[in-house]
């Protein structure tokens, strides 16, 4: 539950791939077989706070040296 990874429908680690061709590149078809991925509580609550702190910096940096820029 407080993993940062993220997790296939059985509930393993995901692995990419499972979803990729020779070449690297996303395939469709393979995906829709294997799973999608599945994020834990924890890697959401990083998510969340790392977009948190983009959006502070820029209403930071805006409120206090919009004059300056």
């Amino acid at each position: 539950m407080s993993s940062n990874r993220t997790f296939d429908r059985f509930g393993k680690a995901y692995n990419i791939l499972n979803i990729t061709d020779s070449r690297g590149i996303f395939d469709q078809e393979k995906y829709e077989a294997y799973s999608p991925a599945y994020m834990s509580a924890g890697n959401i609550t990083v998510y969340f706070w790392f977009f948190a702190a983009y959006a502070a910096v820029v209403s930071y940096a805006y409120l206090y040296h919009r004059r300056e820029m």
